[in-house]
């Protein structure tokens, strides 16, 4: 479950982890649908993210090692690259919408668990 503590709302009732080089660089490429998925980088860095062969817009929320919330872009396009505001140790990638819905907003606290 991804949760949004601070607001006590819910980003997403289940997720997939991706914490290895390669299924970071997969995540959503060729998805029929949109799976919650919680990118886990070593160490905060830039975590740039693409969504070349992604088919879908997504909410991608970026989290410190806090889980704090330090950037979030809203109905990110296919074919795109995001490079976050600040860095992040935690980027969750979520459906269109999801993060409106949980009215999650930078500063917030974000609990991520599979």
């Amino acid at each position: 479950m991804i949760k949004n503590i601070t607001k006590k709302t819910i980003l997403a009732n289940g997720c997939r982890t991706c914490d290895n080089f390669l299924s970071r660089g997969i995540g959503l490429m060729f998805a029929k649908r949109i799976t919650p998925t919680v990118l886990v980088f070593g160490s905060e860095s830039t975590a740039s993210i693409h969504t070349y062969f992604v088919r879908h817009y997504l909410d991608v929320v970026f989290l410190n090692e806090d889980c704090e919330v330090v950037d979030l872009v809203q109905g990110l396009s296919p074919n795109n690259v995001y490079s976050p505001k600040k860095k992040a140790r935690f980027v969750v990638e979520l459906p269109e919408g999801a993060i409106a819905k949980s009215k999650t907003e930078v500063g917030d606290f974000v609990n991520v668990s599979a």
